[in-house]
C-alpha cells in the first residue's frame, strides 16, 4: 500500500562513476515539486532484494553520495528516492557493473600488507636476538672479571673472600 499525500517529482539523471576513493552516485533534483523533498534515500540490489545504501537521510540540497565498499566483479542496480513528508518518488533504475580490478586492488593491498608485516616481524626478532646475546655476553664478561679479580688478589697475597686469615710467625 502506497502512502497518501503529495509526492515530489522523481530524481533525474542518476549516474554512478568510479572515482579515486570509491564510487560516486549523482543525480539531479526533480523538475516538478522539488520543494516537497524532505530527504533522499538510495537503494541498491545485486539480486532480487532492494536494500538501503545510505545510513542516514540525505539532505534535499545534496545530489551526490560516495560509496567506498562495492564488491568488484558484481553488477549493482541503483535507485534514488525523493521522500516528502508522507510519500516518495523513485528515479529510474541504473545498472552499474563494478570492474573486477577493484577486487584485485584489495587482494594486492592484502598481499603487500602481509609482506610488510612479515618483514617487520623478522626485523623485530633479529633485534630481540641481538639484545639477548648482548645481555648474555655482559653476564659472561662480568662472571669472568670476578674470577679474574679473585685470581689476581690471590697472586698478590690477598685472600679470596670467606678465607680465614692465619697470622705469620
Amino acid at each position: 500500500m502506497r502512502p497518501k499525500g503529495p509526492k515530489p517529482g522523481p530524481p533525474r539523471n542518476l549516474t554512478v562513476t568510479e572515482v579515486s576513493n570509491g564510487f560516486l552516485i549523482t543525480w539531479q533534483a526533480p523538475l516538478e515539486r522539488s520543494n516537497l523533498i524532505q530527504y533522499y534515500t538510495i537503494k541498491y540490489r545485486t539480486d532480487a532484494q532492494w536494500k538501503t545504501l545510505n545510513k542516514g537521510q540525505i539532505r534535499p540540497e545534496e545530489t551526490s553520495y560516495l560509496v567506498k565498499n562495492l564488491v568488484g566483479g558484481r553488477t549493482y542496480y541503483f535507485r534514488v528516492y525523493a521522500n516528502s513528508v508522507k510519500n516518495y518518488e523513485s528515479s529510474d533504475e541504473v545498472k552499474f557493473p563494478v570492474p573486477a580490478r577493484v577486487k584485485h586492488k584489495a587482494i594486492t593491498a592484502g598481499v603487500v600488507g602481509g609482506i610488510l608485516f612479515f618483514i617487520v616481524a623478522i626485523i623485530l626478532s633479529i633485534c630481540a636476538v641481538k639484545i639477548c646475546n648482548k645481555r648474555k655476553r655482559r653476564k659472561q664478561e662480568k662472571a669472568y672479571n670476578m674470577v679474574a679479580c679473585r685470581i689476581t688478589d690471590a697472586r698478590n697475597g690477598g685472600q679470596p673472600p670467606g678465607a680465614s686469615q692465619v697470622p705469620l710467625k
